[in-house]
């Protein structure tokens, strides 16, 4: 007998796949998420916020 691959259906999950999901095009989340993303975070001393890539 091999080994079962993929999900167990009883299995329940903590988190969905991805957050983004789950909020809607027009909450205001979405507004601070942009300013965030806007922000050079580097030029205000937040050397330890960039990402290696």
């Amino acid at each position: 007998m091999g080994h079962i691959e993929g999900s167990d259906r009883d299995q329940t999950t903590l988190f969905p796949e991805a957050l983004d999901g789950h909020v809607s095009q027009e909450n205001p989340v979405r507004s601070i998420d942009a300013f965030v993303e806007s922000l050079d975070l580097e030029e205000l001393g937040f050397t330890l916020a960039i990402a290696n890539r």
